[in-house]
Parts: structure tokens; C-alpha cells; sequence
């Protein structure tokens, strides 16, 4: 992922690079934050002349961030390298109160009581910045204006936030009209804290080799660093360094050397790919990463795909387009399926929580053919009649489309369900397994989803969606020929015209005697199930189907039970189906199918019943 992430940096011009690539060797929040900024105004007429001047609200931006308030987020207890922090009025007065009991009105009273005094949290966080940075003159003597002008201070920031005094706000000084980034008071001391930053990269000892060899650029170097942690799942910085160091933490460099040139393009690489190149994929965050296979001019042009904002965020999603795999706000998966063989791409599946990052995984080498064939995949299993004009697929009394999606997979491989459990690792595999075009195990799918199709038959839920979608993915992974459906001769017999055409229609799914014998016992089932309902209001044959946990045998022993259920009910109106399907079980090999395969193509026929309603039906009976 390094050696890809520095390669595809060649390809971006030294415009764009200033253009679109923020270095940040500050470790800033760069985070989109909601909060306004509110901004002391002090007026230095020498070092030790520093008078308060009012305060003014401006517009927090990341962008503004980077070049005016450097807000990094201290992490716990950690001074602020600047006096910039995130704040709320709680902090800003001393309060006897918790925040949670603290009303606005309460918080008004303090000032009317002039209860505000020096000594309230943000006092004390300011005072551990200052301290800190006590070493020079100016911010001694800004120190000491602050908390003169404290009472000032609070009323002025209470005339700025008094319409939402609960909410947080980030506070930031100016020294002359000018923000922290622009002012030449703070040079210094951005300059040590961009060192102290780097450090990082070895550490107090300043763990470096000399003339050794970068393992990102492949050349030698004077100097190279240990700890080059772009993303924080290098381990070296442990206490125990497990690679080629071994237990010699002074000799670290030999696991990772890169050289500062390097380390500064990591960074550059770093800020691309979480700003421009990171993705959400059903739930889950992914880099997008290219990688060229060829030194050719057009590579430029690919990387603007990602960065150039005449190129991107195009991508919105609405049900129907016939190109998305994801229902995701942005997909540009379909524009890089639209670029030639000379490059692939990786996609790196990733999980961040603050100074946390885990790779959960990593796709490598998928061409844009490989994404070619999935879009096409798609296109013909969303083309079958059965999954047009579904209504209250996606919004109540409103039809649509199925078209297949990641997210449908999540019918058999849930991620973190309360009810049916977390398969989050599964689902990632199985996305791996298409995205590569490995062979995945039909048994295995059909097993997943009848465990938890069971459930929801147990709870009665309404299960024709579901249904529907496991047939979509059937049909998407056979166009991908990754499943194996095990096809065999199928036996002619003469059937009913409208279950003719539906087997015809669908011969790669139902495509053998097996399971066309299995799916129309299913179909025969639920009409025996609707006749129960219209006579009694109840459906008590639904116990005899074994909780869905079916086998040849008891498929055997099943079928003459639904014909004698139907004569006893005077309204078998099906014998023209029965003949089909006895003539069909006589030739099947039930014993080919695995148990959850007969569960499955059997509770298929059920669901689909509605499918094979014929004119003269009672009408009652299609009510229902």
C-alpha cells in the first residue's frame, strides 16, 4: 500500500500538487467541524504593552484551519500547542453546576450575579498552553492580558453563543488583525512544533541510520529514519521493535528506513488519499488506489478523476442507474471500470477510530476489465422480468427495480445485526472473492441464508424481498462465474403453459429436475396455505413444513400430504400441477441437493407463488 500510494505521486503535476495537496506537519483536526469560531482580537503595541480589542465570529473550514487557527484537538489531558482549543460556555465560567444540569438561563444568572472570575476550565486550559510556551516573551504578556481581561472576555463570548449557550465553539486569538498562521509572533513556534512533529518519525533518541538505503525510494541516502508511521499500523514504536531490529530498539531503522524526502511525500500521499481517494462501500470505508503499469501521459489524467473538482462528486445515487453497485452517496467505481488494462487498482478496506487505523482488507491488482465484467454481471441478472416493478421495494405503494447491490449480500451475511449477528469479516471476504473473481461456494451461500431466512419464517416476517434478492445474487454471481449450479439434463414433461414459460425464463437458476421438482412443491404449498387461510383465517399445514428444515426424505413424505390436505378442502384445483410435479420427482435426484438447497428452492416456489396466478383463479385466493 506505501510503495502504491508514493508511486501514483509521480503522476500529479506540481500545480495540482499546490493546488489540491494541504500538507499538514502539524497533525491538525482536518475534520469537516460544525462549530463557529470565535476569535479574540488583542492589540500589541510592543511585547509588553498587549490590551484585549473585542472578539468576532468567522466561519470554521478546514482549509481556514490550515492557514489561520491550527485547532489540533489535544488529545486528553495534552496542552494545546496553540492557543487555539474547542470550548463551550460551561468552560468559560466558573460553574457549580454539571454541564448536563447547567440551563441556559442558569448561565445567564451568573453573569447577572457577577459570578464570573478567573480560575474556570478555560483559564486553566489556556494557562497549561501558556505555560508551555512560557519561553516566550509575547505569549507570557498575552497570558497576562487574557486573564486581566477575562470578565470582558466571558461577556463578550456570551453575546456571541447566547442563542445556543449549550453548544461547543472553538476559540482562537488575533495579534493585530492577524490569526495565529499569518502572524509573525507565532513563526517560532510553529517552526518547533512542525520539528517537534517530525520527531515521530525517530523519536527523542533520534533513532537514524547513516547512508543506508530508503525502503520507499530505493536509493541511499545520508540519513534515513525508523519510525516513518504514515498510517499508524506499523508497529516499531512498541516497546519491543519485532522485525529486523529484534529487541534493539536503536536499531529500528533496519525494519522501515525512509529518508525525510520520502517521509514528506508519504504525507502528501497520506492527505490525498484520506481527502480525495477514500470511499464508502456499504457501510465500510476503502482507498482507491491505482497503480500504473505503464509511464504514459494519460496517467495524469487519471489521477485528476480522483482530485479535480470539475471531475468528481458527480456520482449521486438513485435507484434504477443501471451502473451502481453501492447506495452510497459517491461511486467511482463505474468511471474507473472505463480506463484500460495498462493500470489496476487496489481497494483497501479500512477501519479509523482517532489515533487507531486497521486495514480489514486489502484488495490488490483488480484491472478495469475485472470492474467491466461485475457492471456487466449486473446488467443481465437486473434484467429478468421478476424484478421489475416491485411495489414498496424501496418506498411504501411506490415500484421500482431490484438491481443488485453490495448491500443485498447483506441478506445472508448481515453486519453487526442486534438479531441475527455480526458477519462483517464474511461479508469483506466474500466483497474480496467478486472484486478478484475467486470461485465462491454456492453450498456455502445457500447455507448462510437459509439460517437466517429461518428466523425470519419462524417470526412470520415478510420475506419476498429477501427472496428476490438471493435470486438476483444467484444470478450475478453465475454471470460472473464464480458459483458452481451444478447443472444437469433436464427431463421434458408436459406442464401448465404459465409454469412453462417461468421455468424456461429462468432455466439457469431452476436447471435441473431437482430443483424445478423442489420450487413447484413450493408453489403447490403456498396455495394450499391460501385456501387455509380464506376457510379459517389460520394456515395450521404451516407446522407440518418442519421450521423450513427439509430433506429428500421428508420431501418425499410432504407431497402426497398436500394433495390429500387440498381434496380435504374440496378445492384442489391444482391436479394438472401435481401430475408436473410427480412426473418431475420421478426423474429428479433429490439426494444431489444438500439439505438447506431443498429448503431453499422450496421456500423460493413459496414466495414466488404470486407469480403464477392464472385468470380464472378464485379471486379471493389472489386477494390473499
Amino acid at each position: 500500500m506505501i510503495n502504491k500510494m508514493f508511486s501514483m505521486m509521480k503522476y500529479i503535476s506540481e500545480e495540482n500538487l499546490s493546488k489540491y495537496v494541504e500538507t499538514d506537519p502539524y497533525g491538525l483536526d482536518l475534520s469537516d467541524r460544525k462549530e463557529d469560531v470565535i476569535v479574540l482580537d488583542f492589540t500589541v503595541d510592543d511585547q509588553e504593552n498587549i490590551q484585549y480589542s473585542g472578539s468576532t465570529v468567522v466561519q470554521y473550514s478546514k482549509k481556514n484551519n490550515l492557514r489561520w487557527f491550527f485547532y489540533a484537538g489535544a488529545p486528553g489531558t495534552q496542552a494545546h500547542k496553540v492557543p487555539t482549543l474547542l470550548t463551550s460556555m460551561y468552560d468559560v465560567i466558573k460553574c457549580p453546576w454539571k454541564k448536563s444540569e447547567t440551563s441556559s438561563e442558569k448561565i445567564k444568572q451568573l453573569f447577572e450575579n457577577e459570578d464570573i472570575e478567573p480560575g474556570s476550565k478555560l483559564i486553566m486550559k489556556l494557562f497549561n498552553c501558556f505555560k508551555k510556551l512560557d519561553s516566550y516573551p509575547i505569549i507570557h504578556n498575552l497570558s497576562t492580558s487574557f486573564e486581566n481581561n477575562f470578565p470582558k472576555i466571558a461577556e463578550d463570548i456570551l453575546s456571541k453563543v447566547e442563542d445556543n449557550l449549550k453548544d461547543s465553539f472553538v476559540l482562537t486569538i488575533r495579534m493585530n488583525n492577524q490569526f495565529i498562521g499569518e502572524s509573525s509572533y507565532f513563526t517560532d513556534i510553529l517552526a518547533s512544533w512542525r520539528k517537534d512533529r517530525y520527531e515521530k518519525y525517530y523519536v527523542k533518541s533520534k533513532l537514524i541510520g547513516k547512508n543506508q538505503t530508503c525502503s520507499v525510494c530505493k536509493i541511499s541516502k545520508p540519513e534515513v529514519w525508523g519510525f516513518v508511521s504514515t498510517f499508524n499500523f506499523y508497529a516499531a514504536k512498541t516497546e519491543l521493535a519485532p522485525l529486523a531490529g529484534g529487541f534493539d530498539k536503536n536499531r529500528s531503522f533496519k525494519n522501515y528506513p525512509v529518508c525525510p524526502e520520502c517521509a514528506k511525500k508519504l504525507d502528501e500521499a497520506k492527505y490525498l488519499l484520506t481527502n480525495h481517494m477514500s470511499y464508502k462501500f456499504c457501510g465500510f470505508n476503502y482507498f482507491l488506489i491505482p497503480e500504473f503499469l505503464l509511464d504514459k501521459d494519460k496517467n495524469y489524467e487519471v489521477m485528476e478523476y480522483f482530485y479535480d473538482e470539475s471531475k468528481i462528486g458527480q456520482f449521486e445515487l438513485k435507484y434504477g442507474r443501471n451502473h451502481i453497485v453501492s447506495n452510497d452517496k459517491e461511486e467511482i467505481l463505474d468511471i474507473v471500470a472505463k480506463s484500460d488494462n495498462t493500470l489496476n487498482y487496489s481497494l483497501v478496506f479500512y477501519y479509523k477510530d482517532k489515533e487507531k487505523f486497521s486495514i480489514l482488507l486489502n484488495i490488490d491488482g483488480v484491472f478495469p476489465s475485472q470492474f467491466q465484467e461485475i457492471f456487466e454481471a449486473k446488467r443481465k441478472a437486473d434484467s429478468f422480468e421478476i424484478f421489475h416493478n416491485l411495489k414498496g421495494l424501496y418506498e411504501r405503494n411506490q415500484e421500482a427495480d431490484l438491481k443488485f447491490m453490495f448491500e443485498n449480500l447483506k441478506v445472508f451475511v448481515p453486519i453487526k445485526s442486534r438479531i441475527y449477528g455480526d458477519y462483517s469479516k464474511s461479508f469483506l471476504e466474500l466483497v474480496g472473492r467478486i472484486f478478484r473473481q475467486k470461485q465462491i461456494s454456492y453450498k456455502f451461500i445457500i447455507e448462510r441464508f437459509m439460517s437466517i431466512f429461518r428466523r425470519k419464517w419462524t417470526n412470520e416476517e415478510y420475506l419476498l424481498y429477501d427472496i428476490e434478492k438471493m435470486i438476483n445474487i444467484i444470478y450475478f454471481l453465475h454471470y460472473l462465474k464464480l458459483i458452481d449450479l451444478n447443472k444437469q439434463n433436464i427431463s421434458e414433461v408436459n406442464m401448465d403453459e404459465l409454469y412453462g414459460k417461468f421455468l424456461e425464463d429462468h432455466q439457469e437458476f431452476l436447471n435441473n429436475d431437482a430443483k424445478r421438482g423442489t420450487f413447484l412443491m413450493g408453489v403447490l404449498t403456498q396455495k394450499l396455505l391460501n385456501i387455509q387461510y380464506k376457510e379459517r383465517k389460520a394456515t395450521p399445514f404451516r407446522k407440518q413444513l418442519n421450521s423450513l428444515k427439509l430433506s429428500p426424505a421428508y420431501i418425499r413424505k410432504l407431497y402426497p400430504q398436500i394433495i390429500e390436505k387440498l381434496e380435504q378442502y374440496d378445492k384442489n384445483y391444482y391436479r394438472e400441477l401435481e401430475t408436473t410435479i410427480s412426473d418431475i420427482l420421478l426423474r429428479a435426484k433429490l439426494e444431489q441437493l444438500s439439505n438447506d438447497e431443498i429448503s431453499f428452492y422450496f421456500v423460493t416456489g413459496m414466495t414466488l407463488e404470486k407469480k403464477f396466478k392464472k385468470e380464472n383463479e378464485d379471486k379471493s385466493q389472489e386477494e390473499e
